[in-house]
C-alpha cells in the first residue's frame, strides 16, 4: 500500500500551475488583474512568439517593498483576504493566492516593485521555483514582471501550445477586454515590436470602444440602461442597430462588476430581444455591463474565472432582455433603423418567459411556404444524407416531366417510378456552388472592379490578419489595398457577388479567416473557397424564386449533373420521391 506524504512546494506549485496557467495568455490575465488591484493607470504588455519566449507586464500601481515583495511568490499570499467569509465580498479582480509562484515554477521569471515612497526598489529573480537572486535595483514607482520560457520546466505542456499567431490573437482579444471594461486605464500592447494596442485614458466605455474598433463601428450603437431603481444590480452597455449585425457572437462581450464573462444565460436573451429583426445565423453587436453586489454571484464556478453564476438567473435574463428590447423600440424610428421599414414592430407584445418556452417547442408548420421559409434560413452544420434513402436510381433519370409547381416554392415532376418534389431555391444553389468551385478549379474565376473602391476600417487585430492572409485574399478573387494603419480599400472582388453587402461579405470573410486560420493547418484555401462559395448562394435566400416553365423543365438535367445533386451546400435535401405504390396505399 502506497504511504501517503506532504507534496513539496515546487510540486504544489506547478500542479497549481495547471490548474491556472493554461497558456500564455492566462499569464496575461492574472498579471494584469494584479497590475488592475493595484491601482495602476498605465499598464505596458509586451510579448514575443505568442507569449511563449517572452511575457512582460509594467505598471505604475502602488508597487511593494521588499517584505511584500517576498511574500508575493510564497503560496497562498494575499493582500484581499483575511478570513473564508471575504470570499462573499470579492470586489477585486485577482486573489488567488498561488498565481504569481505557480508562473514562477514553470518559467524564469522577474519580479521588479517599488512604492512611491521607497528610494529603492527590489528585484527578485527566480527559475523552476526558486530564487536564484535578491537584490535592490532602480526603477520607477510600480510593478515590473517579466516571464521568460514558459513551461520550460515542464515541456509536456509546452508541445500544446498552438501556433504564435494564434496566442498572441488570445492575448489580443483578452486585452480588449480588459481595456474595454476599464477606460479609465490606458493600455499599450507590443508584438513582436509592433504596437498592436495603444489606448489612452477615456471618460466611458464608448470612447474606449471607438478606440479599438473605429468610430463608424461606434456610430452604429445604442445605449441601453435599465431603469428600474429597485433591482438589486444595474445594467448599461451598447447595443446594435437592426441592420448592423455579425456572422458569429464575438461582439458578444458581457462584463460583470468590470469581469470579462462567457455566460449563455447571458447571449440567450440578447439574441431573444432581437429576435424578428436579424436574417437566421447572424447576431447582433452587444457590449453589456453589469454590476451586483458580489454575494449575489459565484465567480470562482470555473477556475480561470470565465464563467459566473448568479443567485437569482432569471431576473438578470429578464431584465437584460426587457432593457435591451426598451432601447430598440422605445427610440424614434430614425434614431434606430437604416431605412424606414418597421420590421417586426409588434415583437414588443412577447415578453421574455414566452420567448423561452417558445424556443423550447418544435414549431410546427402550417403549410409548404412556412416549411420552406424556415428551412432556407437555417445555418446547422452539413449532415450525412444517406443516397439510397432518396431513391439513388432516381438521380440517374434525367426525363423528369415538369407538371407544375407549388407555392413558388415546389416543382413537381413525373418520373417512370412516380412524383419527384424537388426545392427549387435549393437546386438552383447546388448548381451555383458548383459552378463556382470549378471555375477556382479551372482558374477561370472573373474578378469586377468595382466603380468607387469601398474604404474599411478594421481592427488592429484583424488588420494583422489581413495583412498575414493579403496572397489568400487574392487567390480567393478580393483585392483590398491597404491605405492607412488599420485602412484598406477593397477594390475588386469575384464576379459572382452581384448585389451583396459587400462590406458585410468582407468582414464575414475576414472574421472566418482570422478564427479558423490559426489552426487549420491543411488545405486551408480549399476550406475558405467552399466559406466564400456558400456566402455566394446565400443571396439567393431573399430572391424571388419564380422562373419560367422551361428553366424548371431543365433544372433537374442541370442538377443532376452537380457533384452532390441530393443535397444543397448546407446538407439538405433537394428533392424526394413519391413511389406509384405509395400513392396506391395511400387509396387502399
Amino acid at each position: 500500500m502506497s504511504v501517503v506524504r506532504i507534496l513539496s512546494d515546487h510540486v504544489a506549485n506547478q500542479i497549481a500551475a495547471g490548474e491556472v496557467i493554461e497558456r500564455p495568455v492566462s499569464v496575461i490575465k492574472e498579471l494584469i488583474e494584479n497590475s488592475i488591484d493595484a491601482d495602476a493607470k498605465r499598464i505596458y504588455i509586451k510579448i514575443r512568439n505568442g507569449g511563449k519566449s517572452l511575457i512582460q507586464v509594467i505598471d505604475n500601481g502602488i508597487g511593494m517593498r521588499e517584505d511584500d515583495a517576498i511574500l508575493s511568490i510564497e503560496r497562498h499570499a494575499t493582500s484581499k483576504l483575511r478570513e473564508s467569509n471575504d470570499l462573499n465580498k470579492i470586489t477585486s479582480m485577482g486573489f488567488r493566492g498561488e498565481a504569481l509562484p505557480s508562473i514562477a515554477s514553470i518559467s524564469k521569471f522577474t519580479l521588479k516593485t517599488r512604492k512611491k515612497e521607497c528610494q529603492n526598489g527590489t528585484e527578485i529573480q527566480i527559475y523552476a521555483g526558486k530564487i536564484i537572486n535578491k537584490k535592490e535595483c532602480g526603477i520607477p514607482y510600480g510593478t515590473q514582471i517579466s516571464v521568460e520560457n514558459l513551461f520550460a520546466t515542464v515541456p509536456a505542456r509546452k508541445k500544446y501550445l498552438k501556433a504564435d499567431s494564434y496566442e498572441s490573437s488570445l492575448i489580443n482579444k483578452l486585452i480588449r477586454l480588459i481595456a474595454l471594461a476599464h477606460p479609465d486605464i490606458s493600455f499599450e500592447l507590443i508584438d513582436n515590436e509592433k504596437t498592436i494596442i495603444n489606448t489612452a485614458k477615456c471618460i466611458n466605455e464608448k470612447f474606449r470602444i471607438t478606440e479599438l474598433w473605429n468610430n463608424s463601428f461606434s456610430k452604429n450603437l445604442i445605449y441601453i440602461q435599465n431603469t428600474n431603481e429597485e433591482s438589486s444590480f444595474k445594467i448599461h452597455g451598447y447595443i446594435s442597430k437592426p441592420g448592423i449585425d455579425r456572422s458569429s457572437k464575438n461582439e458578444m462581450l458581457f462584463f460583470v462588476n468590470k469581469r470579462p464573462i462567457f455566460s449563455k444565460l447571458l447571449i440567450d436573451p440578447v439574441k431573444d430581444s432581437y429576435r424578428g429583426l436579424l436574417p437566421r445565423g447572424r447576431f447582433p453587436i452587444a457590449f453589456v455591463f453589469i454590476e451586483i453586489n458580489p454575494s449575489e454571484i459565484d465567480i470562482n464556478v470555473h477556475p480561470t474565472k470565465k464563467e459566473i453564476k448568479f443567485e437569482n438567473e432569471r431576473e438578470v435574463s429578464n431584465s437584460i432582455f426587457k432593457t435591451i428590447e426598451n432601447a430598440l423600440y422605445e427610440k424614434k424610428e430614425s434614431e434606430i433603423y437604416p431605412s424606414n421599414n418597421n420590421i417586426a414592430k409588434a415583437h414588443h407584445l412577447f415578453n421574455y418567459k414566452t420567448l423561452q418556452k417558445e424556443s423550447s417547442e418544435t414549431i410546427q408548420a402550417n403549410d409548404f411556404s412556412n416549411i420552406d421559409e424556415k428551412s432556407q434560413n437555417q445555418t446547422e452544420d452539413p449532415v450525412t444524407i444517406n443516397r439510397q434513402s432518396l431513391s439513388y436510381d432516381t438521380i440517374k433519370e434525367t426525363d423528369w416531366k415538369f407538371i407544375d409547381t407549388l407555392n413558388g416554392n415546389y416543382a413537381l415532376y413525373k418520373t417512370q417510378k412516380g412524383i419527384v418534389i424537388l426545392n427549387i431555391l435549393r437546386a438552383k444553389q447546388r448548381i451555383r456552388y458548383d459552378e463556382i468551385i470549378k471555375q477556382f478549379n479551372n482558374s477561370k474565376i472573373c474578378e469586377q472592379t468595382l466603380m468607387i473602391p469601398i474604404q474599411l476600417q478594421f481592427d488592429p487585430i484583424l488588420s494583422n490578419t489581413i495583412d498575414k492572409n493579403i496572397k489568400l485574399l487574392i487567390k480567393l478573387g478580393f483585392t483590398l489595398e491597404k491605405f492607412g494603419e488599420n485602412f484598406y480599400r477593397l477594390i475588386s472582388i469575384p464576379s459572382y457577388f452581384d448585389g451583396y453587402s459587400l462590406e458585410s461579405l468582407i468582414r464575414d470573410i475576414i472574421e472566418e479567416i482570422h478564427t479558423r486560420s490559426a489552426y487549420l493547418k491543411k488545405q486551408p484555401f480549399e476550406f475558405f473557397l467552399k466559406f466564400v462559395a456558400k456566402k455566394a448562394i446565400k443571396e439567393f435566400y431573399f430572391k424571388d424564386n419564380k422562373e419560367t416553365n422551361f428553366v424548371l423543365e431543365i433544372l433537374p438535367k442541370n442538377l443532376l449533373n452537380s457533384l452532390e445533386p441530393l443535397t444543397c451546400p448546407n446538407g439538405k435535401k433537394i428533392f424526394f420521391e413519391i413511389d406509384k405504390r405509395e400513392i396506391e396505399k395511400k387509396f387502399n
